[in-house]
């Protein structure tokens, strides 16, 4: 049976480490993903633009605003369409359209990966994923999370099928992923 998991979750809550846990959880069965800030990240790299946050916020605004409500969603929903994994990965949800988008796929479920802000704050400055990450203030982190493509994430993870807290350390986090996986399979 083919499983698709949509993850919700904050900026430094987990939303990585539950995809890399779950691919190893459920080894042999084959595990892809996809994002829905993929193609934001593709089109800024085209266009020569840093991979801030607020650039990656800016754009998705600009493009919903532009071209309807869903834009992004529709994107990634083709990309989903085109994977052949026994488990999919959506990770990244923020947007309202994107909950019916992944409702209406067969065997599908919302995971909400969360933690203390003070924790992602904490996690976000050690990756610096994006430019910038690793000079940015508490207060900064905390107005982005203002921004209109974050606000929705706590109101749809109160929706969500399941609820992961990631406040804990690392082995903590496996463990309840593995657990989730075993809800999944049963």
């Amino acid at each position: 049976m083919r499983y698709i998991v949509g993850i919700v979750g904050e900026n430094g809550a987990g939303k990585d480490n539950f995809t890399i846990f779950l691919k190893a959880a459920a080894a042999p069965r084959s595990v892809s993903r996809v994002r829905f800030s993929d193609v934001l990240v593709e089109t800024l790299k085209l266009w020569g633009i840093d991979k801030t946050r607020a650039n990656l916020q800016n754009l998705a605004i600009i493009m919903d605003k532009q071209f309807g409500p869903g834009t992004v969603t529709h994107a990634a929903e083709a990309r989903l369409k085109r994977q052949k994994a026994d488990i999919v990965i959506i990770e990244g949800i923020r947007w309202q359209t994107d909950v019916p988008m992944i409702k209406s796929m067969k065997n599908s479920f919302i995971v909400y990966v969360t933690a203390s802000p003070k924790t992602r704050y904490a996690r976000m400055k050690a990756r610096a994923e994006k430019v910038g990450e690793d000079k940015a203030t508490y207060e900064q982190f905390l107005k982005e999370e203002e921004a209109a493509t974050e606000t929705d994430i706590p109101k749809i993870g109160k929706t969500a099928d399941f609820k992961i807290e990631n406040d804990g350390d690392i082995d903590e986090f496996r463990k309840k992923v593995e657990e989730f996986y075993i809800k999944l399979k049963t």
